[in-house]
């Protein structure tokens, strides 16, 4: 959550004129922050969300590398 609100800030700080979409995304941070901290704490294994991770990082890195 910290990490997506640190990318709206600096996405505002860095432009003259904020985004229409502004409000959007942060309705999507705090979603996103709620849901990934539910399944965190509470529904999913140490194992799953190790798989998860795995793949969030490989399309990162993939990404990083093809683009």
């Amino acid at each position: 959550l910290l990490n997506s609100i640190s990318g709206l800030a600096g996405t505002s700080f860095s432009t003259a004129v904020l985004p229409a979409a502004l409000p959007i995304w942060g309705v999507a941070v705090l979603a996103g922050g709620l849901i990934g901290t539910q399944l965190g704490t509470r529904m999913l294994p140490v194992p799953g969300i190790r798989y998860a991770l795995a793949a969030v990082l490989v399309v990162a890195g993939a990404k990083m590398i093809f683009t």
